[in-house]
């Protein structure tokens, strides 16, 4: 701006113009002399174009005023530069208070938008925090329950492996299917004559066959004996199989028995 103004007062000044013509436009301006009031007055009814007239008294271009009317342009250019200067320093403050202005508000907003920022970052923050306390507490749970269940799971594993070792020590048993049970008596008198060794052989024949030779377990019921005389008698199981057995009474020496009952079981 400051260069256009410049030139167009540098035109003026070749034109011939004179600087009153602008005076009252400017604020301060220079006033013109009083030996230029034929130029001013010569000025209102100049017809000439752009109002641009050479002096009334010109003497074929030997203007004895022209020195003066230099010295007045030169003032005039320096008033004008002044208060361009005034004016161009007034519109730079301006300009630098509305960028400080600027400045500051961009300032603020931006110190808003950081702290916005901040507590929205401080609130994101303590979610995460909080979340991740929950998590950790979710998962030290489930690995409390997870290593409960591997506890019970190889409580479990150690109870199987010691049911599986009775059920094999039981499948390495001798298995009993069933038992039977019943009385053998010698007839009467059977042993109750002679002397020496005598025995009388009772035979049982089992309901339904073993699997397998039975277990014979025997023992004496009853007994009937001469109580004057010494009471001597013994029992074995003489034979077994799967459907029968076979149990000796014997006594010896004088001994009477007038009858005996053994009882039985056989297991298999």
């Amino acid at each position: 701006m400051e260069t256009k103004v410049y030139v167009i007062l540098v035109l003026i000044v070749l034109c011939g113009a004179s600087p009153q013509v602008f005076g009252s436009a400017l604020q301060g301006g220079s006033q013109p002399d009083a030996g230029d009031s034929s130029q001013l007055a010569g000025a209102d009814s100049c017809t000439e174009p752009g109002g641009v007239c050479p002096p009334v008294d010109s003497n074929d271009g030997n203007n004895q005023d022209e020195p003066k009317g230099i010295f007045a342009y030169v003032s005039f250019l320096h008033d004008i530069n002044a208060q361009l200067q005034t004016f161009l320093h007034l519109a730079k403050d301006q300009s630098i208070q509305l960028l400080r202005d600027e400045l500051n508000r961009l300032q603020r907003d931006t110190k808003a938008e950081i702290q916005q920022l901040r507590s929205e970052m401080a609130s994101k923050d303590q979610r995460t925090q909080a979340e991740i306390q929950q998590l950790k507490t979710e998962m030290a749970a489930r690995n409390e329950r997870i290593q409960q269940q591997q506890d019970d799971i190889e409580q479990l594993t150690g109870e199987g492996v010691a049911k599986n070792q009775k059920i094999q020590a039981l499948e390495q048993r001798n298995y009993i299917e069933r038992c039977e049970s019943g009385v053998l008596n010698t007839p009467y008198k059977a042993l109750a004559t002679g002397s020496g060794t005598r025995y009388r052989d009772l035979t049982a024949t089992f309901s339904k066959p073993f699997r397998t030779t039975p277990v014979v377990t025997i023992g004496i019921r009853h007994l009937d004996i001469n109580q004057r005389i010494n009471t001597r008698i013994t029992t074995e199981v003489r034979s077994k199989s799967p459907t029968t057995m076979t149990v000796r009474l014997q006594t010896w020496t004088n001994s009477v028995v007038y009858s005996a009952g053994i009882y039985w079981m056989a297991c298999a």
